[in-house]
Formats: structure tokens, sequence, C-alpha cells
């Protein structure tokens, strides 16, 4: 997937947020603004390099809260950019592996036998997992749009619950 695609398939998905919003006005237009702002920057950007504007100087952005404009360097943004990943990745992950079964295991595994080797054991095993899905969705978005995969996982889940009733109706 291209950048370009990748950002088009992330601004639909996200103006369908907007305007499927809970009915919060103040979210819907916080949202609008932000779509606003970056079909602005973008179009600055482009007049900017179609005038043959220098890119050594770092670009002016405007700052949300109204307070002053800060200038942002690229690598600025990038590494921003990197942190909300990581930290978003890294808040999914753990939240979703605290508890699981597989924790379970490791705790019970590292009472009984050498820490040091549990915790290298666990932290390689969920680096493999973790990277094959990482690569394996980079694969997959190349060949899947986003809608498709909401449609069939949701196809999916509606799928197992009609299952899960018929069976649960059939042993009682």
């Amino acid at each position: 997937m291209t950048a370009q695609r990748g950002q088009d398939e992330y601004d639909e998905v996200e103006k369908e947020f907007v305007f499927r919003g809970d009915g919060e006005q103040g979210v819907k237009s916080v949202k609008i603004k932000q779509l606003q702002v970056r079909e602005r920057e973008e179009n600055e950007a482009q007049i900017d390099e179609e005038a043959g504007h220098n890119d050594d100087v770092p670009a002016i952005t405007p700052v949300e809260s109204h307070e002053h404009t800060t200038p942002r360097s690229n690598e600025s943004t990038s590494f921003r950019s990197f942190v909300k990943v990581f930290i978003e990745t890294f808040t999914i992950t753990f939240l979703a592996e605290w508890g699981d079964k597989s924790q379970a295991a490791t705790v019970f595994m590292a009472a009984a036998e050498n820490v040091m080797g549990v915790m290298s054991g666990g932290v390689l095993g969920h680096a493999i997992c973790t990277g094959c899905a990482v690569l394996g969705g980079k694969f997959i978005s190349h060949h899947v749009t986003v809608r498709s995969v909401t449609v069939i996982s949701g196809a999916v889940f509606l799928g197992f619950s009609i299952l899960t009733v018929v069976i649960y109706n059939n042993s009682s």
C-alpha cells in the first residue's frame, strides 16, 4: 500500500467515524476541524512545493491550543509520530495480554523453572508472534482494503454469535 493510498483510507474511515458519531456535536466539530486543518496544510504544502520553496527551512504549523505558532522540523514530526504509535501499540498489547492464559502459564513456569530463561523465552516468543502479525498485516494491506476487513470481521462475529445461540439452545 502506498503512503497516499494509506492516507486516503485513513481519511475515509475517519470521515465515516465523524459522521457516525454518538451525537456529541463537540466531538464531531473537533474531528471536522482537524480534517479541515489537515486538508489546508496539504494544500499549502503542495503550493509551496510548486512554488519551489526551500525544504531546508522548517515548516511552521499552527498549534491547536491557539497559543502561538512553533516551527517543527520533519524529524520532530516523525519522532512524535513514532512515539504516538509506540504508546498506542504498547497500551493495546499490554492491556490485551494482561491476565491472558499465556501469562498465567508463564507465571507458573517462572515459579518452577529458571526465571531468566522463562522471561527471555516469553519475550522472544511474543516478539516473533507480534512480528508475524505485523508483517502479515502489511502484506494483506496491499491486497485488501480496510473496509472489506471490517465487513468480513463483522460477518464472522455475527456468525459466531448466531452459532452460539443455536448451540446453547440445542444443548439445554
